[in-house]
């Protein structure tokens, strides 16, 4: 291979750490990374450089460097999410389904997960589950939902979603509850 890249696992294993040693490094900004395909990659030179205590270069992040993941199967849902929160500064990638938000997150590190309840292959419910799994409790979440049940609510305060988010909503509403959560 041309430049020696590294996905994140391949990190962890490389620098003999748990992956979520590695995804909290990405969040401080502590890492040399690159963006490829919407992915974060690591360079083994630039990784040793760190390991060296060489200088970095400064990595190109959106101005707010938050990067949220939305999972929604509804085209016209997922469209005006990605166009509000990239016009905010957000750092936005899709899945348009459980399975695909499981395997991107096994990848990157997401300061907010905005997951629509009603999902196909894994649930949003499900989904927020497994993403503790692999990061404890720190990935902070929003379900994003049309038909929110009492049950549906209860359970998603129990494993630990900050805000319900129920269709249709503003710009502004999404904004606020987006920014709430990132700031707790």
């Amino acid at each position: 291979m041309a430049e020696d890249l590294m996905t994140s696992h391949e990190l962890a294993d490389y620098l003999k750490v748990d992956l979520r040693t590695v995804y909290r490094y990405i969040k401080q900004g502590h890492i040399p990374k690159v963006k490829v395909g919407g992915r974060w990659r690591f360079r083994r030179g630039d990784i040793e450089g760190w390991l060296r205590g060489e200088p970095q270069v400064e990595s190109s992040l959106p101005s707010s460097g938050k990067h949220i993941l939305v999972v929604d199967d509804n085209p016209g849902t997922v469209a005006v999410l990605m166009d509000i929160l990239q016009e905010a500064g957000y750092n936005v990638q899709i899945a348009r389904n459980g399975e695909e938000a499981l395997a991107m997150l096994r990848e990157i590190y997401y300061d907010l997960l905005i997951v629509d309840l009603n999902l196909p292959k894994i649930g949003g419910l499900a989904l927020i589950s497994k993403a503790h799994e692999l990061y404890g409790r720190e990935v902070k979440c929003i379900i994003v939902t049309g038909f929110a049940s009492k049950e549906s609510a209860i359970e998603a305060v129990n494993l630990g979603v900050q805000r319900f988010l129920e269709k249709p909503f503003s710009a502004s509403h999404l904004l606020t509850t987006v920014k709430s959560t990132l700031d707790e």
